[in-house]
């Protein structure tokens, strides 16, 4: 029986559960003071504090953020949804390592599903202002990511990039 455990638990480990692991990557550190273009204006019931740009052919921008933090996961989301699409944009960080999880829905196209909407990494980096978060605090960063879309995986590409100020809650 205890054999049987161990092999049904090195086959997990080996094979995975067959859904996509995530990528945790170092986070970096940097104090630099990140400019967002517009912070602060009010943009219908939120206040503008990120200034990310998405690329072509998707042409949608992130204005928005809020970050919580539980225990030592620090969950920022920066988000938008606007005439052509939907972004959310999640990075988690935990004890100096990141994932990146990134959803892009095209509002115009009724046949997408939620896999669909599923942007797969490829590379990322993201810079934070201070590794010490606490609640009631600003937090101010930047984030690079390029990857593509579930639906049409290795065609059209999504690159983003840009900085963002967020009050930790």
């Amino acid at each position: 029986m205890l054999r049987q455990i161990i092999l049904l638990f090195i086959s997990l480990v080996v094979f995975g559960c067959g859904q996509k692991r995530a990528s945790w990557k170092y986070l970096l550190i940097n104090d630099t003071k990140y400019q967002i273009e517009g912070e602060g204006t009010v943009a219908g019931s939120d206040t503008v504090r990120t200034n990310l740009k998405v690329s072509a052919p998707y042409d949608c921008g992130v204005r928005f953020t809020h970050a919580r933090l539980h225990d030592d996961t620090l969950k920022i989301v920066l988000h938008e949804t606007a005439e052509k699409c939907s972004n959310e944009f999640v990075i988690t960080v935990v004890k100096g390592i990141y994932k990146i999880d990134h959803q892009l829905s095209l509002l115009s196209d009724s046949t997408e599903t939620e896999t669909d909407r599923i942007v797969v990494e490829e590379a990322s980096k993201v810079m934070l202002s201070t590794a010490d978060f606490r609640k009631g605090s600003e937090l101010r960063g930047f984030v690079s990511f390029k990857g593509w879309r579930e639906k049409n995986p290795g065609g059209m590409p999504v690159s983003v990039k840009g900085n963002f100020a967020v009050l930790v809650e």
